[in-house]
């Protein structure tokens, strides 16, 4: 078995001291950028890995940053809404070049979110979905740095917020069909408990008034965000072809399961329906017909959510802010014009 690398072979090889070493692992001390890029060059070429229980209990920081996921949403996890993982990816790119880990949490309920929080020394937190204002008044009461991703909470205010323009969005996609000649436009919708998702069906809304065209109930689909919930809508609008000629869904999944059912049952889309999306996930691409949609730019928000969160971290007297970004318009082949 191999001799395990300790911060005294680290320093040998940088040519520095071990007392070196240790500060730029724990990020203390005044070292040159020269020397710090040496030591972490010699870490990396002897394959020195740190002791982070060690570290927390000398540094009292435990480099962790915890993630709460929406526990109110049907499509919980990474594995069943890519979404997650696409921001995951962008966001924990931040965190890793300051030497942080993630820790994920799938919870339940706010009683077990806060239960979560008080058992793991979290020197981050970046929250998902819907939260009372209790709890994010007990949030606040711990102190712990907080990015919160798509929250339009009231309460919300005095935490760092990164979000789209959602109404703008789906106002957008709207605007999109109706200027491609469809009069006849149906909306599909996730939980309407979710403000970003009252956020998204106003938009639709919007965009019908704007453009005198009547509203109609029947026209409104409610469903799950999820990839199964896309073919269940599919089903729902068979027999109904003949007066809808399109619909907006509020997330790609959706419609990618929609577009998949309807390859099932031989039915062409953009020649039966027109269907235009909200995200842009890699899977829009590269699902036929190429699903047009409207791009939030989950890498962008992740690089946001990662770097607000080290600026707050490091200077927690800063300032929260609010990071609006404006969605675009994405064109591919699953609307056809009239």
């Amino acid at each position: 078995m191999a001799k395990k690398v300790s911060i005294y072979n680290v320093a040998e090889a940088a040519h520095v001291s071990p007392a070196t070493v240790s500060y730029v692992i724990n990020g203390k001390g005044k070292i040159s950028e020269k020397t710090k890029k040496e030591v972490i060059k010699a870490m990396n070429v002897m394959g020195y890995i740190p002791d982070h229980a060690a570290i927390s209990l000398s540094t009292g920081k435990s480099k962790l940053i915890g993630l709460s996921l929406p526990y109110d949403d049907a499509s919980n996890g990474m594995s069943s809404n890519p979404f997650y993982a696409e921001f995951i990816s962008s966001f924990l790119k931040g965190l890793s070049l300051e030497g942080y880990d993630l820790v994920i949490g799938s919870l339940k309920s706010e009683k077990s979110l806060l239960s979560w929080l008080q058992s793991h020394s979290f020197e981050g937190l970046v929250l998902f979905g819907l939260y009372s204002g209790a709890s994010l008044s007990a949030l606040r009461k711990m102190g712990i740095p907080s990015v919160l991703v798509d929250v339009y909470n009231e309460e919300a205010h005095g935490f760092n917020n990164i979000r789209v323009n959602d109404l703008g969005g789906v106002y957008l996609a709207t605007s999109y069909l109706i200027e491609k000649g469809h009069r006849h436009i149906a909306y599909a919708e996730g939980s309407s408990k979710s403000l970003l998702n009252q956020k998204r069906y106003e938009g639709y809304l919007q965009s019908l008034r704007y453009h005198k065209i009547p509203f109609r109930e029947d026209f409104v689909f409610h469903t799950k965000t999820t990839f199964e919930d896309g073919t269940l809508l599919a089903d729902a609008l068979l027999p109904r072809l003949d007066e809808i000629t399109a619909v907006v869904c509020d997330s790609d999944i959706v419609a990618i399961g929609l577009i998949h059912r309807f390859h099932e049952l031989n039915i062409a889309i953009p020649d039966r329906l027109s269907v235009i999306g909200f995200d842009d996930i890699a899977s829009a691409n590269y699902i036929y017909p190429g699903l047009t949609t409207i791009r939030q730019d989950i890498g962008e928000k992740g690089r946001f959510a990662a770097s607000c969160l080290m600026n707050a971290i490091q200077d927690k007297e800063q300032s929260p802010r609010t990071v609006v970004i404006e969605p675009k318009l994405i064109v591919r082949n699953s609307v056809k014009s009239l």
